[in-house]
């Protein structure tokens, strides 16, 4: 069963990446939105993780709206945040 996890918090925020990296397994989805596009930077993420079967997305818009720059990994606008819902069996906030 694939899960789709929605980070909203900013990594500097609270903890959530850590939780997240012992749960996220092959053929998983991460999205991150709201606050929590600043993963872009955050040096503990993938940390361990391999991602190379785990698919990352942005939510284009958040990503704008505070000024992330050189985002490292998929896009995503809200139509296709509502594409990625439907996507996986389970989403996981």
């Amino acid at each position: 069963m694939s899960k789709l996890f929605m980070i909203i918090h900013s990594p500097y925020e609270r903890k959530e990446v850590e939780t997240l990296c012992s749960l996220v397994k092959s053929g998983d989805g991460i999205l991150f939105i709201k606050n929590g596009v600043f993963i872009n930077k955050y040096p503990n993420f993938p940390g361990n993780l391999d991602i190379s079967n785990i698919k990352v997305f942005g939510l284009k818009e958040d990503i704008d709206a505070r000024g992330v720059k050189d985002w490292k990994y998929d896009l995503v606008d809200y139509e296709g945040f509502a594409g990625l819902i439907s996507e996986y069996d389970k989403v996981i906030s």
